[in-house]
């Protein structure tokens, strides 16, 4: 069914008495995109995750009020909210991070303009995000001209700032010294 989560039987027992029905234990399989029940699941994952991030939010804050907190998140909010739970938009929104780093991980350049776009149009929230460039993730393996072709959009956007994945030697060596000239 394409979803993700923990279908432990803790989070069943949550789940199924949020929805008022008894669930057996393959209930995961039947999840349908559209349906009642998915909808209600990935309400539930949402406010779920929301709560963990809310909380050890709250906690960091009582004892180090100086820490700025960061998560790093799915990209695109459109999409990636049912899909992963992470609401990161209400999180800004409602102070729960100080910032998010949306891993924008593509070599394509116009899904990287489609995507700061996405994130743009959340435009009150722009300075609270950083956003991951993947110049040697899974997703994309960029090269210097490349990076620095995602830097200059991200910075003409008005993005607080941007996080190169992941720190190796050739991102030491040889992109570094291209994108801070």
């Amino acid at each position: 069914n394409g979803r993700t989560g923990c279908f432990c039987a803790r989070c069943r027992d949550l789940f199924a008495r949020r929805v008022g029905r008894s669930l057996d234990a393959d209930w995961p399989k039947r999840l349908k995109e559209g349906a009642e029940l998915d909808r209600a699941w990935c309400e539930f994952r949402r406010e779920t995750i929301s709560q963990v991030v809310r909380e050890v939010s709250e906690r960091v804050r009582r004892e180090h009020s100086a820490v700025r907190i960061s998560a790093f998140v799915f990209e695109g909010p459109a999409i990636k909210i049912d899909l992963y739970g992470q609401d990161w938009p209400q999180w800004l929104k409602f102070d729960i991070v100080d910032y998010v780093a949306p891993m924008d991980y593509t070599s394509s350049i116009s899904k990287f303009r489609e995507l700061l776009a996405q994130q743009a149009s959340l435009s009150t929230r722009a300075k609270r995000t950083i956003i991951g460039i993947g110049v040697t993730a899974n997703e994309s393996k960029l090269n210097a001209e490349e990076v620095n072709q995602q830097v200059a959009l991200a910075r003409q956007c008005g993005f607080a700032g941007q996080a190169l994945f992941k720190l190796d030697d050739r991102l030491v060596q040889k992109i570094l010294p291209t994108v801070w000239r």
